[in-house]
């Protein structure tokens, strides 16, 4: 080790510096972008996602707090005329639902954490393999192509945060609520399961009747959108040769198929919601009735049909969200 001094050492450097960087995230380049791409990207958020898991667990614990209240509170507290007690569980049950709150927003701030990370992580491959295309692939019709891949990122980001994420661990809800629900009493366990299965069902059937017209819906939206960027594009062309007409008539084809697709769309899922918004009435009907009865038998109490009824929509959610969001893989897929 020798030291120099500063005109020594302008004397014997050559003006060139190295700099070495560690070169990371290339390997996510050379992996085929499909579902099996995302595996190794959440296996790296391996630990936030197990705390998203621990936190759901406690938010499902902690939403069960006022149905305990709403029970105590008739069963006890009123049979009894304890207010002091009625003090005690509004305090206890503030304090739970606060604490609710902060974990749900840190459960929500880790599924964006991630969001965040998976689009950065796309949206820079994406990027450094276009700069690596050659000329001739990024010109032309291509780059609205391109444009089109840029932008679907962030709706791709927003389904795996808002839908898949979410649904996926509130499916958590099962472990909690379903062991719950039979402990109150099994045929009750029964129904809302049996319930929640219909509805389910419901969503899949005309999710299958419905079939493709989502993605036939963006291709006819595509379809109008180059028609309309040819027609101004090419509207001297338009004028000189007198085309108006027929670019008349093929804007009115394309708007009059998106509209009867988009029709028969919400015809679709108006009579799903229908369906699924009776069997929900109906479930409630069939508690409070088979309820009432188990009453009468000494079997379960006033504020015991309360909570299996707020219980048994707890359950439903989640599960027709999950039964839906299976139905409606294959749009995701699209966006991938």
């Amino acid at each position: 080790q020798q030291e120099v001094g500063l005109n020594e050492f302008e004397k014997l450097w050559k003006n060139i510096v190295f700099s070495v960087n560690a070169l990371r995230g290339t390997e996510s380049k050379d992996r085929q972008f499909d579902v099996k791409w995302f595996l190794p990207e959440l296996w790296k958020c391996r630990y936030m996602l197990l705390c998203a898991f621990i936190i759901s667990i406690l938010l499902n614990i902690l939403s069960f707090t006022p149905i305990i209240f709403i029970q105590i509170s008739l069963d006890k507290v009123v049979g009894y005329k304890a207010i002091s007690t009625l003090y005690v569980l509004t305090a206890g049950v503030a304090v739970a639902l606060l604490f609710n709150a902060i974990m749900g927003f840190i459960r929500d701030y880790i599924f964006n954490y991630i969001g965040d990370l998976l689009e950065s992580r796309i949206a820079t491959d994406i990027f450094d393999k276009l700069l690596g295309l050659p000329l001739i692939e990024v010109q032309g019709e291509n780059i609205t192509k391109f444009a089109g891949s840029m932008q679907s990122i962030t709706a791709l980001r927003n389904n795996l945060v808002m839908r898949v994420f979410k649904v996926v661990f509130d499916l958590t809800a099962v472990l909690v609520f379903v062991p719950v629900m039979f402990a109150y009493n099994f045929l009750m366990g029964i129904i809302v399961l049996g319930f929640s299965l219909l509805m389910g069902l419901n969503k899949i059937v005309f999710n299958n009747i419905a079939g493709k017209s989502p993605e036939i819906l963006n291709e006819v939206e595509s379809s109008k959108n180059s028609l309309i960027r040819e027609s101004l594009h090419g509207m001297t062309m338009l004028k000189e040769f007198e085309e108006e007409e027929s670019e008349r008539k093929n804007w009115r084809k394309s708007a009059a198929a998106s509209i009867n697709i988009r029709s028969k769309k919400n015809q679709i899922n108006s009579t799903s919601t229908e369906i699924n918004g009776f069997l929900q009435q109906a479930m409630t009907i069939v508690i409070i009735f088979t309820g009432v009865q188990l009453v009468f038998a000494d079997e379960l109490s006033a504020g015991s049909i309360i909570a299996i009824n707020m219980v048994a929509g707890k359950l439903t959610s989640p599960i027709i969200a999950a039964i839906t969001l299976f139905g409606e893989r294959n749009q995701i897929y699209g966006l991938i």
